[in-house]
């Protein structure tokens, strides 16, 4: 280093359980680097089971609101999921505002949630692909995660299943990258993400510490994005 620059160091000890190859697979979305919130999401929970409108053949498909209210279930598991953010964010974001949200029965959003801040959990009848149980698309301002909409197939859940998959895809609208390889048992496990996700594991919250830490932006081999201040 030349002239007067400064940085400050925190070292990551050996034997600590850091391991790249996790870190890079799960958390950096190839040149686009680390995303993560900056500030606090809220979390809103839709009251409704939304209908997909056939035809139901693609990821964008507009779903529609139905008289019929989302069991209670599922605003159980959404809130055990809520519970995991701190766990999930190296304890930056924690006791997230929830509330719940109705709509007019008729209306529509497509099957990426249209928009909006925050973080929204959705339970639709069916997906374009039918072995899907859940989804998450997020909104992104230069990788800052500004908002994400999770989308759960009604008939993937039930009262009798465990509720791995709401974790799962918190676990996108937080930081982990969203999509998978073909294979996810090249996630260095074990976690959340794969290759059986269950629960969230001790590797899942010491490297979601770090990203917390870490500049959005951050790409493998670990460079920052130009003119930012580590801190």
């Amino acid at each position: 280093m030349t002239g007067s620059t400064a940085i400050n160091v925190k070292i990551i000890p050996q034997g600590d359980g850091f391991d790249l190859a996790f870190f890079d697979h799960s958390l950096r979305d190839g040149s686009k680097g680390a995303s993560r919130w900056l500030t606090q999401p809220s979390v809103e929970i839709w009251t409704q089971i939304w209908r997909c409108v056939e035809p139901c053949n693609s990821y964008n498909a507009q779903y529609e609101a139905t008289v019929d209210n989302v069991p209670a279930y599922f605003e159980t598991y959404a809130c055990e999921a809520v519970a995991f953010m701190s766990d999930l964010t190296g304890g930056t974001m924690t006791n997230p505002i929830i509330t719940t949200k109705s709509h007019a029965v008729g209306a529509r959003v497509d099957g990426n949630g249209g928009g909006g801040s925050g973080i929204r959990f959705m339970l639709a009848t069916k997906f374009s692909k039918a072995e899907e149980g859940g989804r998450s698309s997020g909104n992104e301002q230069n990788v800052v995660l500004t908002g994400s909409h999770l989308s759960f197939n009604q008939t993937h859940s039930s009262a009798t299943t465990n509720n791995s998959i709401y974790i799962h895809e918190l676990s996108h609208a937080l930081g982990f990258i969203p999509g998978h390889t073909a294979n996810l048992s090249l996630v260095p496990g074990p976690s959340i993400m794969g290759p059986d996700p269950s629960l969230v594991t001790d590797k899942d919250r010491l490297h979601t510490k770090i990203l917390y830490k870490r500049p959005v932006g951050s790409v493998s081999p670990d460079r920052d994005p130009v003119s930012v201040t580590i801190n």
